[in-house]
């Protein structure tokens, strides 16, 4: 089981990497935060990270970027 959690892991880095926003990988930092925080407070952190992303998505296009 060991091996099976460690790849669980090694995703989950390869999924944080930076997106090449300084916006968004600031947000997306604050998991790192959370991780180390009790369990209790994660429903609210991801509820702060969450609000966070979609008012960066509310904001203006950034130039050279086109949306999907």
């Amino acid at each position: 089981m060991e091996a099976e959690e460690t790849a669980v892991d090694d995703r989950a880095d390869e999924e944080m990497s930076p997106v090449q926003d300084p916006a968004v990988d600031q947000v997306l930092s604050s998991l790192e935060e959370l991780e180390n925080a009790p369990v209790e407070e994660h429903p609210a952190g991801l509820d702060r990270i969450h609000d966070a992303l979609s008012s960066l998505l509310d904001g203006p296009l950034v130039p050279g970027i086109q949306p999907r």
